[in-house]
This record gives C-alpha cells, structure tokens and sequence, in this order.
C-alpha cells in the first residue's frame, strides 16, 4: 500500500476524490493527515482530532464487483476490519479479558463499551452500476485526552489502555486489518463479513427505546438490509425500515 501523507489537507477523503477526478487514483491508496481542518463525519457532521493525536486518513480501493445497490456491504466491511484492529491492540497489551465490548452503532461507528472511538466516511463513484472507487475515510481516536464539551461521549486507545501509541504504526495495522477484510468480501458474496457485522452491532435483538421518524418506540434491531436500512421490530411484529437520517438511539 503507498501512503501520501500530509500535515494538513482541509479533508482527506476530498484529496482522494480529486485523485480520481484527474485519473491519479490507484487501488489502496492511502491518504494520510497529521491534521484535517475540515473533517467530516455521517450526516455532514464534523470530526474532532487534536492534531497529532489521532488517525485521520483515507483509503482508496477497486471493489471487485460490487453493485452499487449492495455498496452498504463496503461499510460493513470496514466497520469489521476496525472491530479486528481494536481486538488485536487490546489483546497486545493483555486487557481482552476486561476491556469494555467493542460495538459497531449503526451504520459504521465503533464504539468501546458506550462511547465512541472511530467513524467511518464512505464515498463511492458508480459507473453502470458498479462501483469503480471507494473513498473509505476513517478517523481513530489514538493518544487524545481531552475532547470538546460538543463531542459524544468520545474514548480513545490512550483512554482506554493507559498507553502512548506510535501513530505510524498504528496506521499500518489498522489499515491491514481493513485491507484483509476487503480482500475476503469476493469469496462468499460476502456472508462472513455480513455475520460478524451483526455479530458486533450495538443492540443487536435487543429491547431498546429509539426514535423513528420523530416517534418514540420501543423495539429491537434485527437486522440491517442490502440497502444498509436499519432493520427494528415493533411490539405488533411490524419491521420498519429507516435511513440513517430517520432514527435516533436513546441511551
């Protein structure tokens, strides 16, 4: 994997798309930034990093046939690669036995126990229905301590194992374990990926309050369409189906 990396970019998933406007981009590409001045996260929101204290990169990659309707299945895998990552450093430094639950919130934020340590920014270019590019933007949180009254209940590797964490290096496993991932999807249309997906995801047929187009309900997250719709049933048996924008978790 080649690594272009920078000090500062405004963001780095904007690099990689002008790449692949102007025909530079090649398959695992990795654009990496000390600090992004305009980072951004799932709905439009923007991402908190302490320069030099965190992850802040893009990966550029060829999905090998994936149909843009089944593009959620990138995601999925993404979101596995970090759970993987997560696992190896807790296990590095002996805290797997007692480390808070690494979790998956839907679609693509991965959580230690309740609070939040990476998010996930996938921007796909289609041609006839296929996807000739993914922009996979990750932001880990590293060595940071402090965060901002605005962020959510954000955690860090530093927080949570007490260590100092060589930022390059922690960039080469992480995007390893994302790479591997990718590589497996083309093997069963990926159904491992999908499996362990809900293996990790926060609430997974679990009773929980959420709010689903502005109404409060009380359901269970079974499952998680070829779409990437979050799939929750109700009380009466009823499955509704919603878009990131139209549910909210209440915890």
């Amino acid at each position: 994997m080649k690594i272009l990396k920078f000090e500062q970019l405004d963001s780095t998933n904007n690099y990689a798309k002008t790449l692949i406007k102007e025909g530079k981009a090649k398959n695992g590409q990795i654009i990496y930034a000390t600090s992004q001045t305009a980072g951004r996260g799932q709905k439009e929101s923007s991402w908190e990093s302490e320069t030099g204290k965190n992850l802040t990169l893009s990966l550029i990659t060829e999905p090998k046939n994936i149909e843009a309707k089944n593009q959620f299945l990138i995601s999925q895998a993404v979101s596995v690669g970090i759970v993987n990552y997560l696992k190896s450093v807790c296990e590095q430094v002996g805290c797997a036995d007692h480390a808070p639950t690494i979790h998956i919130k839907w679609p693509n934020d991965i959580y230690i126990g309740m609070k939040k340590i990476a998010g996930i920014l996938i921007e796909n270019t289609v041609r006839d229905n296929q996807i000739l590019f993914s922009v996979i933007g990750v932001g880990l949180n590293v060595n940071q301590t402090e965060f901002s009254e605005n962020a959510k209940n954000p955690t860090s590797l530093n927080l949570i194992n007490k260590e100092q964490y060589d930022l390059e290096n922690e960039l080469d496993e992480l995007t390893t374990c994302i790479v591997n991932v990718l590589d497996c999807l083309h093997f069963d249309e990926g159904e491992d990926c999908r499996i362990r997906y809900l293996e990790h995801l926060l609430f997974f047929n679990e009773e929980q309050k959420y709010i689903v187009r502005g109404e409060k309900i009380f359901g269970k997250i079974i499952g998680v369409n070829s779409f990437g719709f979050l799939q929750i049933q109700i009380k009466d048996g009823a499955i509704l189906e919603c878009d990131i924008k139209e549910v909210v978790y209440v915890f």
